[in-house]
């Protein structure tokens, strides 16, 4: 039985959130054992491209930390071992060995691209189109993958379905319902930020700290949902709670539980929410807020918004936090102010945006919160700002470890001085 593996054949200038939701579906719909990521080269007339090559990998290794069991990144044309993607074909093929059966996977307009322009790598693509497999990925809702007749034999194929060549190929125009994100559309809210970050968690852009623990910050959410929002942001680039370690899992369970027993003693009420690992770092809508850097939120808020998430997605109670250990998917974990903990599995459905800020601030009564209004009072500035900040300073000074109330539902962990 041959190996099947996938090249990913793209620019990623930069990765965004429909590449990242792409590669699974595409290695569970065709049996790949690996996906690479192919990153054209700098040397393209046709391209002016917003990051140099290196920069593009290093975002593409950051956004696909989650899927690094199957996806590797092919620097092939960067490091110029090669001058278009089809000789990067060439070069992964004759190392993966002749058990191998190659699927390039593309977007449609690149599909079309390679169908018809025979002249800007001075090779023409035939038996790249006849003798392998092609996973196009339909774009703009388009209906129609236009065909090259003269090499395939057809002249067009609908959204859904598959074509196999007289030499062995095949061509399959998929409909992934991948999130409506572009590089074209990112681009023109990346030029808005003088210094590019790479993830604005990671360069510390935007936030302050107020309290510090060997592996997190605990900082003010300067554009809060309610008086009292609060985020807990991970030190280490990681994407989600379910990446993350047991000692690292022990110590935001231990903070988690210090910071409700302060929001419960000045507001009545603690609830958290986390929006798993949703994205790049670096390819944020218009507000440019989403992130795959952990951060938990933390906020007065006693209403339940569990009822509105379950409708069209499967939810799950579970004990705690660490019921997330070792889920790398795309998920939602809420956890409410009557303690209750939901998680609601988004691996093969990715996360809309903003889905849990908009589902509180229409609870408040105050639905533009939901998209990061920075004319909203800061935390900070508020009344009670420096009275949490003052709390969380004694709470942390009295230790680290929780009421023997709160403890964890598991017994293979016992709670420990962590911070």
């Amino acid at each position: 039985m041959k190996h099947r593996y996938g090249i990913f054949i793209g620019s990623f200038d930069p990765v965004h959130e429909a590449h990242a939701a792409i590669a699974p579906r595409a290695r569970q719909d065709f049996g790949l054992e690996r996906i690479f990521f192919s990153v054209a080269s700098d040397n393209n007339p046709r391209k002016k491209y917003f990051y140099p090559g290196n920069q593009r990998a290093q975002l593409l290794e950051s956004a696909l930390l989650s899927l690094q069991d199957f996806v590797a990144i092919d620097r092939s044309q960067i490091d110029g071992l090669s001058d278009h993607p089809l000789l990067s074909i060439d070069l992964l093929s004759s190392q993966l060995g002749r058990d191998s059966e190659l699927y390039i996977i593309v977007g449609q307009d690149l599909y079309e691209t390679f169908s018809t322009i025979y002249d800007q790598w001075q090779i023409k693509p035939d038996r790249y189109l006849k003798k392998l497999h092609w996973i196009v990925v339909q774009r703009d809702n388009k209906k129609v993958l236009l065909l090259p007749e003269n090499i395939i034999g057809a002249s067009q194929l609908e959204v859904g379905e598959s074509l196999h060549t007289s030499e062995g190929g095949s061509v399959h125009f998929c409909d992934y319902e991948v999130p409506n994100c572009s590089s074209s559309a990112v681009k023109p809210f990346l030029n808005e930020i003088e210094d590019v970050p790479g993830c604005f968690m990671c360069t510390r852009q935007f936030y302050r700290e107020i309290l510090e623990t060997p592996r997190y910050y605990l900082i003010f959410n300067e554009m809060p949902l309610v008086e009292g929002h609060l985020l807990i942001v991970s030190k280490a680039h990681v994407g989600s709670i379910g990446l993350i370690s047991n000692n690292a899992l022990m110590e935001l369970y231990i903070i988690k539980e210090r910071v409700a027993e302060v929001l419960r003693s000045l507001y009545g009420s603690a609830m958290f929410y986390e929006n798993g690992r949703r994205t790049c770092c670096i390819a944020r809508n218009e507000d440019r807020h989403i992130t795959n850097h952990l951060h938990l939120n933390a906020l007065p808020f006693p209403g339940d918004v569990t009822s509105e998430l379950r409708r069209g997605r499967p939810e799950q109670q579970v004990h705690s936090l660490f019921s997330l250990r070792g889920y790398k998917g795309a998920y939602y974990y809420v956890e409410g102010n009557d303690g209750r903990c939901f998680f609601y599995d988004m691996h093969h459905r990715p996360p809309e945006h903003n889905t849990l800020r908009k589902l509180i601030a229409k609870q408040i009564g105050q639905p533009h919160l939901a998209g990061w209004d920075r004319n909203t009072k800061l935390f900070s500035q508020t009344a009670k700002g420096p009275e949490v900040f003052t709390r969380l300073r004694k709470a942390f000074r009295a230790g680290c470890v929780p009421s023997q109330r709160s403890q964890p539902a598991d017994e293979n962990l016992r709670l420990s001085k962590a911070c």
